[in-house]
C-alpha cells in the first residue's frame, strides 16, 4: 500500500502528467476518462489509505492530498475531511503528521461543524485558564477525546480551576463520549473536594452523562451513596440504575433506600432490612455513611410499633452512631432509646460505650440520667449475668463524677482495693473527681495513705501527697521501686509508667533499650507534653492487654511526627490507638507531599490513609509515600495504589527516593517485570523495558510475555527473550494487536 501511495504521489506531483501531451500515458488515459473522474479516483484511493492502521501509509496519503489540494486546487471530499479531523486526535499519528493535516485543512473550506472540530483538535494553550476560556466560547460543543483529557489534566493538577472545568463540561453536547480518564478525575474530585458546590456539580454531571448513555463504575455509584442528602443521591442512583446494569448489591441498596424514602408509614419488614444493611455497612468499613444515618433519623418510629428484637437492632445502630459521632449525643430520639435499653437492662458493650460518650458530651443532662445511674448502682450490687459489664459501668460512674457532683461513692470505694488494675484505676479516677469537688471519702484517703507508707518504706524518703502519682500507681500492674529509688519525686510518674509499660511485654534487653531510646526522642521533641502522652499511652495499654510490643514501639517512633492534639485525642478516645496513630502519620506524609492542598478534604486524606493501612499495612504504606517527593495529581496516586494492590508489591520492590508518582510507578513496573527472570543483564533489561513502556507497550502486554517465558523450559530463554525485547525496541515495533499476538508465539 505504501508503494502505491508513492507512485500516485509521484504521478500527481509532476506537472507534465497533467498537461495535454499526446505522447504520455496519462494523456491516453485522459482521452478515455475525464480529468475529474481520474482525480476523484485518486482522491478515493488516498481516503482509503487514510483508514489503514499504518502511520507510514497515512503520511503518504496525506502528502498526496496536500498535492491535490494545495497545488492542483482540488476540493477534498467531506469524507476525507472527516477522517483527517479524526486522525488529529488519534494515537497513530505523530506531531509531524498532525501538522501536515493542519496545513491541509487550513487550505480547505470547512463546514461549520468541521470548523468547530478543527478548532477543538488544535486547541492548545500553555495556560490552563486560557484553554478553559477558549473552550467556554464554544456553544454546546462536541468535545474531542483530547479535549476531555485536557480538562482531565486541569482537574487533576489545578483544583482552583475545577469549578470552571465542570461548568464547561456541562455545556458540552456529547457527554456520552467522556473518556475513562476524565471520568476517573471527576470521581476523585467528588471524593476529595471540600466544596459542596463542586460536589453538587460533579453529581449533576454524572447524572447527565448517564442519561446520555455513558456508563459509570460501581466505585462512582458508591461515591454517590456517600453524598449529602441535599444532593438527592437516591434520585441520582435511580437515574443511573435505569440507564445501566449495576451490581445486585448496589441495586438492592438503592431499592431499599428508595423504598424507605417513599414510605408514609413504617413497614417493619423493610425497616428491619434497612437496619441489617446499616449493620453490614458498619462491619465492612467500620463507619456508617451520613446518608444512612440521615435516612434512619428521618423515619417516624413509634416504640410500640417495634418488636423486641427489632427494637434491639435499632438501639444497637443508635449506639454505633453515638460512638462514631458524639454530636448525636444531643439527638433526643437516640438518647432516649439508649437510656430505655439501659433501664431495661438490655446491655451490651456498644451500648455502654455509647453512653460513656453521652455522659462526656452532655455532662449528664439527659431525660433519664438519674434513673440510669441508679440502675448502674443496682447492677454493681448484683452478681449475675451482667457482671461482665461491671468494669464498663464503673467507667460510666467515674465519668459521671468527673462531670457533676454526686455523693454516691460506695461502688467505687469497694473497688479501689481491687487487684485488677483497670478496675482499681477507674475507681481511683471517680473518687479523685469527687475529692476535687469537695467530697471526702475516708476509704479513698486511707488508700492514699497506704500508698504513701509503701512508697516511704521502699524509697527511704518522705513522700508528698500527690494525686497524680497516686493515680499512676493505681494503674500499675508491675511496680519496681528500684526504678524510683534515689530520684526526685517529680520523676517517679515517668519511671513507674515506663517500667510498667515495658513489663507488660515479653521482650529482650535490646528491645527494652530500643524503647527507652525512642521515648527519649519523644521527650526531647515534646518536652512537657511527653508526660501527658506517656500517661495516655500507658492507659491505652492497660485497657488493651493484647497489644504487641512491635506495634507499640513502631507507634512511639512516629509519635513526635503527629501534632500533639491529634495524638492526644487518639490515645484518649480510640479503641485501636496504635492503628489510628500510624494512620494519622500517613496522613501527615500525604499532606507534606501534596503540592496543592487547597480545596482537598481532610476526610478524603484520612480515608486514603485508612485504605492504604488496610490494604498494605503500615510499613509498606510508609515506604510508598516516603519514596515520593511530591504528589501533584491525586488520580495518579490512586492509580499507583491500585496497581500496587493488583500486583502485590513488596517492600523490596520500592527502590526509588524523592520520585514523582509516574516515576515511582515506572520503577515498580520495571521491577515487577524484572523479578520474573533471573539470568539477565538487569541494567540492559531495565533500559529496554523503560523504552518499550515509553513506546506505549502496555505493562499488561509485557507482563504476559514474561509469564510465557517463565513457562518455557529452554535453558537460554532469558537471553533469547532479552534479544526479542531489544529487537522490538530497536525497530520501534508498535504495540498493535497483530504484533502483540505475533510475539506471543516466542
Amino acid at each position: 500500500m505504501e508503494q502505491y501511495m508513492s507512485v500516485l504521489c509521484s504521478v500527481i506531483e509532476k506537472k507534465d502528467y497533467f498537461a495535454a501531451d499526446t505522447r504520455s500515458l496519462l494523456d491516453r488515459i485522459l482521452c478515455r476518462k475525464s480529468d475529474k473522474y481520474i482525480i476523484a479516483r485518486i482522491q478515493t484511493a488516498f481516503v482509503h489509505a487514510l483508514k489503514i492502521d499504518n502511520p507510514d501509509v497515512i503520511r503518504k496519503a496525506i502528502n498526496g492530498l496536500k498535492i491535490l489540494v494545495c497545488r492542483r486546487k482540488v476540493v477534498p471530499e467531506k469524507e476525507a475531511i472527516d477522517i483527517l479531523l479524526s486522525l488529529t486526535t488519534s494515537d497513530i499519528c505523530n506531531e509531524t503528521i498532525k501538522q501536515d493535516i493542519r496545513i491541509l485543512l487550513n487550505a480547505t473550506t470547512l463546514e461549520n461543524n468541521q470548523k468547530c472540530a478543527y478548532e477543538l483538535a488544535y486547541l492548545n494553550f500553555d495556560n490552563c485558564d486560557q484553554l478553559l476560556d477558549r473552550l467556554d466560547q464554544f456553544d454546546k460543543p462536541k468535545l474531542l477525546a483530547q479535549n476531555f483529557n485536557q480538562i482531565s489534566r486541569i482537574i487533576d493538577d489545578d483544583t482552583a480551576l475545577s469549578l470552571k472545568a465542570l461548568e464547561i463540561l456541562q455545556k458540552c453536547s456529547n457527554k456520552e463520549n467522556i473518556t475513562d480518564k476524565l471520568l476517573k478525575s471527576i470521581a476523585v474530585l467528588l471524593a476529595s473536594t471540600n466544596s459542596k458546590h463542586i460536589k453538587s456539580l460533579c453529581c449533576r454531571l454524572i447524572v447527565e452523562m448517564t442519561e446520555a448513555g455513558r456508563k459509570v463504575t460501581d466505585d462512582i455509584i458508591s461515591l454517590i451513596l456517600a453524598q449529602d442528602e441535599n444532593d438527592k443521591p437516591i434520585e441520582i442512583l435511580k437515574v443511573i440504575s435505569n440507564n445501566q446494569t449495576i451490581s445486585e448489591e448496589l441495586k438492592n441498596k438503592i431499592k431499599l433506600f428508595s423504598d424507605m424514602d417513599s414510605l408514609t408509614g413504617i413497614d417493619l419488614t423493610k425497616f428491619e432490612e434497612f437496619l441489617d444493611t446499616m449493620q453490614q455497612e458498619y462491619q465492612r468499613s467500620r463507619v456508617l455513611s451520613h446518608l444512612s444515618i440521615q435516612q434512619l433519623l428521618s423515619l417516624k418510629i413509634e416504640k410500640n410499633e417495634l418488636k423486641n428484637s427489632l427494637e434491639q437492632k435499632l438501639i444497637d445502630i443508635y449506639a454505633l452512631i453515638l460512638i462514631q459521632n458524639s454530636q448525636y449525643s444531643f439527638n433526643q430520639t437516640i438518647i432516649d432509646s439508649v437510656e430505655r435499653a439501659i433501664l431495661s437492662q438490655l446491655l451490651n458493650k456498644n451500648i455502654l460505650d455509647a453512653y460513656k460518650v453521652v455522659i462526656q458530651s452532655t455532662k449528664c443532662q439527659t431525660n433519664h440520667f438519674d434513673d440510669v445511674f441508679r440502675i448502674f448502682i443496682d447492677i454493681l450490687d448484683q452478681n449475675n449475668k451482667l457482671r461482665i459489664f461491671h468494669c464498663d459501668i464503673l467507667v460510666c460512674i467515674a465519668l459521671t463524677l468527673e462531670a457533676k457532683e454526686i455523693s454516691e461513692l460506695k461502688s467505687l470505694e469497694i473497688n479501689i482495693f481491687n487487684d485488677d488494675e483497670i478496675i482499681r484505676y477507674v475507681s481511683f479516677r471517680g473518687l479523685r473527681a469527687a475529692y476535687d469537688r469537695g467530697f471526702r471519702s475516708s476509704t479513698f484517703l486511707q488508700w492514699c495513705d497506704d500508698i504513701i507508707d509503701k512508697l516511704e518504706d521502699n524509697t527511704d524518703v518522705e513522700v508528698d501527697f500527690d494525686l497524680d502519682l497516686f493515680e499512676t500507681i493505681a494503674a500499675l500492674k508491675y511496680i519496681d521501686f528500684d526504678k524510683i529509688y534515689g530520684k526526685p519525686q517529680n520523676r517517679w510518674n515517668r519511671e513507674l509508667l515506663i517500667c510498667d509499660l515495658i513489663e507488660r511485654f515479653y521482650i529482650t534487653e535490646a528491645e527494652r533499650f530500643q524503647f527507652y531510646e525512642a521515648w527519649l526522642d519523644i521527650e526531647e521533641h515534646r518536652k512537657s507534653q511527653s508526660d501527658i502522652l506517656l500517661k495516655l499511652l500507658h492507659r491505652f495499654l492497660v485497657n488493651n492487654n493484647n497489644a504487641l510490643f512491635t506495634e507499640c514501639y513502631e507507634t512511639v517512633k512516629i509519635l513526635d511526627q503527629i501534632d500533639f492534639d491529634t495524638a492526644h485525642d487518639i490515645l484518649l478516645h480510640s479503641s485501636q490507638a496504635f492503628v489510628d496513630l500510624r494512620q494519622a502519620y500517613l496522613t501527615v506524609i500525604i499532606h507534606q507531599c501534596l503540592l496543592n492542598r487547597a480545596g482537598i478534604s481532610g476526610k478524603y486524606i484520612e480515608a486514603l490513609a485508612s485504605n492504604m493501612m488496610s490494604t498494605f499495612g503500615f510499613d509498606l504504606s510508609q515506604k510508598v509515600l516516603s519514596s515520593l517527593q511530591s504528589i501533584s495529581n491525586l488520580p495518579e496516586l490512586e492509580n499507583i495504589l491500585n496497581f500496587s494492590k493488583t500486583y502485590h508489591i513488596k517492600l523490596s520492590d520500592i527502590y526509588v527516593k524523592n520520585a514523582s508518582v509516574p516515576i515511582l510507578k515506572r520503577s515498580l513496573q520495571i521491577k515487577l517485570l524484572g523479578n520474573q527472570i533471573e539470568k539477565a543483564d538487569r541494567l540492559k533489561l531495565g533500559v529496554c523495558l523503560d523504552d518499550l513502556l515509553d513506546k506505549n507497550w502496555a505493562f499488561e502486554q509485557l507482563n504476559h510475555f514474561f509469564s510465557i517465558v517463565k513457562q518455557s523450559n529452554s535453558r537460554e530463554k532469558e537471553r533469547y527473550f532479552l534479544c526479542v525485547l531489544e529487537i522490538i525496541s530497536h525497530y520501534k515495533i508498535p504495540s498493535k494487536e497483530e504484533n502483540y499476538e505475533k510475539y506471543q508465539q516466542f
